[in-house]
């Protein structure tokens, strides 16, 4: 790291601890390694002036970082730097100053709200630069992570820009992506929450119809890119050009925000988004190796498929708060939460905790229930870092002699039209999503701690006939272990 950099660095360092106002704006300050990686993945031309755009510009870090690098080849930088909090101009300044005063640079730091401003500058009601309709060569950000409320001004604002979207995160990339002039690219450090899930549909359609994905970066300790600001989020770095002539993305890793251990692979576009599918999931292949569709033919089914079902468990406790027991008394049936799902198999009735074990079974509470019989329910949220993303287990009602049976908001249901399924059916597909296998396809295109059933009913499954006798095999032995669980499911479906 040069001295500039060095100097940069110290700034962000010291001001972290002295933020007045962090939780107000969601600030994080990005780290100049981390600011150097995504701008050596912008292209410049010889000789040509790059136009910059830093939406929530912060104290300069990417800007500075940028121009740095840019002159390398371009003859002049104009940075349009966008930061609501004005408290940290002194210090977007000084950054910037450290950059040769001898150089070609030009900026602007307006203080207002990167939302409001970009629906001005794209409805021509103000201009930058002295020049209309301009739109910026390059655009580097480290954006704000807020949901947006479904009755915001915001919200108005990016339906009439058609950027409607769920957080400020994904509203300022999809603007920003407005403001890029044909060619142009923009390198943005993000959540991976939005490349999977119902919730940023509209955000994927708006980006892949208007830009290629050209990279892609993880690590791979989901707090370390933002350690210094307790940020628990797992974060990617994309790069995306305004362009829909790219046939292939690079996908690189790294443990950690030093890219010391750097790897980068090359995929087929196809291959990261699926053309067929009307989701648009973002996969992000954890190697090189061929696709699990590829190297095992059999598993080749969705759910739906296979006549299943997935859903979110319907019992919401707040709303049945009346209805609830922490002990089973007459007329109330087990209800099953995430914290019954214990060591691959369940755990009731779970005492001297904060959340009930059953609910009473009337009128109002009926049309939430189950009948008894075979399901398999996994937890919702399960962390990155857990050996295991998909944690689950078979509901089995022999041991449950009730009726009917509730299954909490915090899991997902796997069912056949609201009924059970057949025994070795339920363990077999179980064993199925259990298994390692599973677990790094899943991981492949999944990045958040979250495990919606939109996901997985687009994830690929043995036949019926193959998930019962997996089925029957675990119900005369049941395997001692994850490698004899491995093992036995390789055998099935190779």
């Amino acid at each position: 790291m040069n001295s500039t950099l060095e100097k940069i660095e110290q700034s962000r360092l010291e001001i972290i601890n002295k933020l007045n106002n962090k939780k107000k704006f969601s600030q994080y300050f990005t780290p100049v390694n981390i600011a150097e990686f995504m701008s050596s993945l912008f292209d410049f031309e010889e000789n040509n002036t790059v136009k910059l755009l830093d939406p929530g510009a912060g104290i300069g870090i990417l800007s500075t970082v940028f121009t740095e690098i840019a002159f390398n080849k371009a003859n002049k930088v104009e940075v349009t730097a966008i930061e609501i909090d004005d408290s940290l101009n002194d210090e977007f300044g000084e950054n910037i100053a450290l950059v040769n005063e001898n150089r070609d640079l030009v900026f602007k730091v307006f203080n207002t709200d990167f939302l409001i401003w970009a629906d001005s500058v794209m409805n021509e009601q103000m201009s930058f630069f002295g020049q209309d309709k301009e739109r910026f060569s390059h655009i580097i950000m480290n954006p704000p992570y807020k949901k947006i409320s479904s009755a915001s001004a915001y919200r108005k604002l990016l339906k009439a820009n058609n950027a409607d979207t769920v957080n400020l995160y994904t509203a300022f990339v999809g603007m920003a992506i407005k403001l890029l002039e044909e060619e142009g690219q923009l390198v943005a450090i993000i959540p991976r929450s939005f490349c999977n899930g119902p919730y940023y549909k509209s955000f994927r359609d708006l980006m892949l119809t208007q830009t290629s994905i050209e990279h892609i970066h993880l690590f791979e300790s989901r707090n370390n890119a933002f350690k210094e600001d307790g940020v628990l989020q797992e974060n990617m770095i994309i790069k995306l050009r305004k362009t829909n002539k790219l046939q292939s993305v690079k996908v690189s890793f790294s443990s950690d925000a030093s890219f010391s251990d750097y790897i980068e692979n090359e995929f087929k576009a196809s291959e990261i988004v699926l053309p067929n599918d009307k989701e648009k999931f973002i996969h992000i292949p954890l190697s090189t190796e061929e696709k699990i569709y590829d190297v095992y033919p059999v598993i080749k089914n969705t759910l739906s498929e296979i006549g299943l079902n997935i859903s979110t468990g319907p019992v919401v406790g707040f709303r049945n708060k009346e209805f609830l027991r922490d002990i089973p008394e007459e007329e109330s049936v087990p209800l099953f939460y995430p914290m019954h799902i214990e060591n691959d198999d369940i755990t009731w009735i779970k005492e001297n905790t904060k959340k009930a074990n059953a609910i009473m079974w009337n009128e109002k509470t009926d049309r939430q229930l189950y009948p008894s019989g075979y399901y398999i329910i996994m937890r919702r949220f399960s962390p990155k870092e857990s050996v295991k993303r998909i944690i689950s287990a078979v509901i089995d009602p022999k041991r449950f002699k009730y009726e009917a049976l509730g299954f909490e908001n915090g899991v997902n249901v796997i069912h056949a039209n609201k009924q059970g399924l057949d025994e070795n059916l339920a363990r077999g597909i179980n064993a199925y999503i259990s298994s390692t296998i599973f677990d790094h396809y899943f991981r492949s295109f999944n990045g958040h701690t979250q495990v919606n059933a939109t996901d997985l009913r687009q994830m690929l499954f043995p036949d019926k006939n193959l998930l019962i006798e997996i089925g029957r095999s675990i119900n005369e032995k049941k395997p001692n272990d994850q490698a004899e669980l491995d093992a036995l499911i390789e055998r099935y479906i190779s």
